[in-house]
């Protein structure tokens, strides 16, 4: 749908690769009543699901095992958008 479309490209991950472990999203001008985050391995296994939202951005802290590619699932009022994001482990 165009509002679907409209809200999946106004969701930009600002940190990429994530290095440290922050992941940065802007949500752009949407306005919304509800939103969740959850972060997946690409097998699915979902590793958080927590957020600190503020106005159009959101931040979150989390850890992975190894550096990879990883999912990250937004639902912003029963709408779902997945974004991939790459993770560089700090060594």
């Amino acid at each position: 749908s165009d509002l679907y479309e409209d809200f999946g490209s106004q969701i930009i991950v600002l940190t990429n690769p994530v290095t440290d472990g922050l992941l940065s999203l802007d949500l752009g001008n949407l306005v919304y009543d509800e939103l969740s985050l959850d972060v997946y391995t690409v097998e699915g296994k979902r590793l958080m699901s927590s957020s600190q939202i503020s106005d159009h951005s959101i931040s979150v802290r989390f850890t992975v095992p190894v550096s990879g590619i990883y999912l990250v699932q937004l639902r912003i009022d029963h709408l779902d958008f997945t974004k991939k994001i790459l993770v560089m482990r700090n060594q």
